[in-house]
């Protein structure tokens, strides 16, 4: 026990004398992720499937199979549970001040859930007592540099002809660099995971039928950036969206005559600014709605889509930062499939 505490109490001198000496500081983190929500099972090992599916080939896999010996409700004891939540493509993003380079720990724990993608490299690790039980890693951790200023100009990069990976790079954000898993280097303007967890959340909040969405609980906390998007209408032109927005519907039944008609591309902008509104920097919010323009836009069927603000997203994915940043924004999306 004396051992592991020196270890950390050295690790932390460490990273406090980098940034002083090194003349570079680490200021800014700033994440954004979206988690889809359903209790469709068979819908749910779609869209997990296609997640694992459509990743860069350079992006590490966990070595659990969350297919494997697939039994009769649909998959493995974990994902037969109600409320399978996937959190889908969150991406983060650090900046700093000077020139040089920062050591850093980043960890990110699943709560009662299990990290599925990532890059570049992290360390997998059981942090909760639900992890031992589970049998399944519930921890990334990231330990390595931050690129700051000049420093990170020439560095080179994997995945430049990936349309995911460049359209989640961002200007001016700072280079993560990490040892692989051979020990090579490997740089990226970003850190990237995908996972799955249960919160049951979202799991009483609604019903739906084919001629109306009931909101069964109208108090929840924050209803200013929640939207029911209904495109199940077949004269609905690919360029448009009907919308009910919650914030203003005072009944809990949501029904045709509440939803309006509106361009994709007017909906597009006004989410934008709610991002940014909620701390993003307006790159990081174009990288998001680019990433997920289909999944936000062009869904079938009636679904809901949930703007959490950081207090709400850390409730579901904890993320501890050393050395600790001045400002941490955190914005995910909540997109409810019914």
């Amino acid at each position: 026990m004396k051992k592991t505490n020196i270890a950390i109490l050295v690790t932390i001198i460490a990273i406090f004398c980098a940034v002083i000496v090194g003349g570079a500081e680490l200021k800014t983190i700033h994440e954004w992720g979206v988690i889809t929500v359903t209790l469709d099972d068979e819908l749910a090992n779609s869209i997990l499937r296609d997640e694992l599916e459509s990743m860069p080939e350079h992006f590490y896999r966990v070595d659990f199979d969350p297919f494997a010996n697939m039994g009769a409700i649909g998959g493995p004891l974990f994902f037969r549970i109600p409320m399978l939540d996937l959190a889908g493509k969150p991406v983060i993003y650090a900046y700093g001040d000077g020139e040089g380079s920062v050591d850093f720990i980043l960890d990110i724990v699943f709560m009662q859930g299990a990290p599925l993608i990532f890059y570049p490299n992290a360390e997998i690790k059981k942090f909760s007592l639900v992890s031992y039980v589970q049998l399944f890693p519930d921890m990334l951790s990231w330990r390595g540099k931050i690129l700051l200023g000049d420093t990170s100009d020439s560095v080179k990069m994997l995945g430049n002809d990936n349309e995911i990976v460049k359209s989640m790079r961002v200007d001016d954000a700072a280079v993560f660099n990490v040892k692989g898993k051979d020990g090579e280097e490997e740089y990226e303007s970003f850190l990237y995971y995908d996972g799955v967890f249960r919160t049951f959340r979202e799991a009483d909040l609604f019903s739906s039928s084919a001629e109306s969405v009931e909101l069964r609980s109208t108090t929840y906390k924050d209803k200013k950036s929640w939207y029911v998007i209904d495109r199940t209408a077949d004269d609905l032109d690919e360029e448009y969206i009907k919308i009910a927005h919650i914030a203003e519907i005072k009944a809990g039944e949501i029904k045709s005559a509440d939803f309006v008609q509106i361009k994709v591309v007017d909906f597009r902008e006004k989410i934008k600014q709610e991002f940014i509104a909620y701390g993003l920097y307006e790159a990081e919010a174009e990288a998001m709605l680019t990433v997920w323009h289909d999944g936000f836009f062009k869904n079938n069927g009636m679904y809901i889509l949930n703007i959490l603000d950081t207090a709400d997203y850390t409730d579901r994915l904890k993320m501890y930062v050393l050395p600790e940043p001045s400002e941490l924004v955190r914005v995910g999306v909540v997109l409810y499939l019914l």
